[in-house]
């Protein structure tokens, strides 16, 4: 009904102009928000309520209940139940306890366990945190520092429902498809093969966005065009190759063997180059001895699809130490215009910051302290540090703190954890009136709308 009604209301307007696409993706997400997403305090959305009086009238929609006809989309809910947990009595062995890339149970160091441990058997009653020598003693190291990286909230404060696959812990439709889409992937991973996504993301590190068209197959060769539907020839028109395919026309057709010879890149038999796209770029992008200049190869790879297209279009047959020519002077100009833009970018990257330290120090309105915090984290490092550096517009000499602390969860984590900290040594200092500053937008975020982030509700409790 919704995709009916929301669909017909440009009906007369596509009967005399094309949509663009940018409308039709407004209109369809439009639509998807009307469904999912909640309306002002209400933390109900049409799709909740539409199941809520369906399925779970008068129960927890996390029961195992078994329903009469259920749809599609109820059904697919359900296969998920194990991505959450509603906290009152999570099993080490068999919830969804860890936070890694898919939420999955803890794993044990081989030990003698408890096939009944709870959650809430791991916590130290005199400090509320986790007890760190009974984590060591029963989980594997790899599970004790992301089990301890969780925060613990108040013994009286009831567990709520959060989505892992978000920053804030608040389900979305587009993290629904995401993690729909990994589970696919790593599914699949052992069907696809070599994995080129290595390649794919060295392509744009070299500047060039031809080399990514290559390694995704969207090169108008004939072979492509035959794919897409297109009634042409599959063979080389230049040379009489029966399939003319995106290696063949830039590294097997008899010129371009000549333009790569003629190269400062040694060639060399069925090492390069050799029948296979990937492995060429592979060489080209780590395999060549660094005694010899491989910048220029992608520009090379470039005058020769033009020189192509030329032949084809044209019928202008370029040399082949001309294309090398005109590649070698294209990618010196290009480094030469990279080396200006740098110097132009330094020089206002340094007047913004100074002109951001102005305004900072110039701004009189403000009459409190000004309290600078900052977070520093690092997956491989066993703590993070949190500090905060505070100036007052009365004269007073600044004052400072740093701490480190057993590594958080995230880098936002360590951020809040900063602010936390900073705030009760205002209070402890007697600052009546402090502004608080950060680099972190999300953080900002989370302080004006806290009720939308329900993954940092043990730290929001205490703020």
């Amino acid at each position: 009904m919704i995709k009916s009604v929301a669909a017909a209301l440009p009906t007369y307007v596509m009967s005399c102009f094309r949509l663009p696409k940018t409308i039709t993706s407004k209109l369809t997400s439009a639509v998807a928000k009307f469904w999912w997403s909640s309306n002002g305090d209400s933390r109900d959305s049409l799709f909740a309520k539409v199941f809520k009086g369906r399925y779970f009238r008068k129960s927890n929609p996390l029961e195992n209940i078994k329903y009469y006809s259920p749809s599609y989309g109820w059904r697919s809910i359900c296969s998920a139940r194990s991505l959450v947990e509603s906290g009152t009595s999570i099993s080490v062995w068999e919830d969804p306890l860890i936070p890694a890339q898919f939420p999955r149970p803890a794993k044990s160091n081989s030990s003698l366990v408890d096939p009944l441990l709870k959650v809430n058997n791991l916590l130290d009653s005199r400090s509320n945190f986790w007890n760190i020598a009974l984590l060591e003693e029963i989980f594997h190291p790899e599970d004790v520092a992301l089990i301890s990286a969780l925060p613990v909230g108040a013994p009286t404060k009831e567990d709520t429902l959060g989505w892992h696959f978000t920053k804030s812990g608040k389900y979305t439709v587009k993290s629904g498809y995401h993690t729909t889409r990994l589970e696919r992937l790593e599914t699949n991973l052992s069907l696809n093969g070599p994995d080129i996504k290595p390649l794919k993301a060295h392509s744009w590190q070299v500047q060039r966005h031809f080399l990514w068209q290559i390694l995704t197959g969207c090169v108008p060769v004939t072979e492509n065009l035959r794919r897409r539907g297109i009634d042409c020839d599959t063979g080389c028109v230049r040379c009489g190759e029966l399939v003319e395919t995106i290696n063949h026309t830039l590294f097997q057709y008899h010129p371009v063997r000549q333009v790569w010879a003629l190269s400062q890149i040694p060639t060399t038999m069925r090492i390069f180059p050799t029948e296979s796209i990937f492995a060429n770029l592979d060489h080209l992008f780590w395999r060549i001895p660094l005694e010899f200049d491989s910048s220029v190869f992608p520009w090379i790879i470039w005058y020769i699809w033009k020189a192509k297209n030329e032949k084809i279009f044209e019928n202008i047959d370029k040399d082949p130490l001309e294309v090398l020519r005109l590649a070698e002077k294209e990618a010196q100009l290009w480094q030469s215009a990279q080396i200006e833009l740098h110097h132009e970018t330094n020089g206002i990257v340094d007047l913004v910051n100074r002109s951001r330290v102005g305004d900072a120090s110039l701004d009189s309105n403000y009459c409190g302290c000004r309290c600078f915090v900052d977070g520093s984290w690092k997956e491989s490092d066993k703590f993070s540090g949190i500090g905060w550096f505070c100036t007052s517009s009365n004269g007073e000499p600044p004052t400072m703190g740093a701490a480190n602390l057993r590594r958080s969860l995230s880098p936002l984590h360590t951020e809040f954890e900063a602010l936390l900290w900073a705030m009760k040594c205002m209070i402890g200092a007697d600052n009546q009136e402090v502004a608080f500053l950060t680099d972190c937008s999300d953080l900002v975020k989370m302080v004006s709308s806290p009720t939308e982030w329900p993954a940092f509700s043990v730290y929001l409790e205490e703020f």
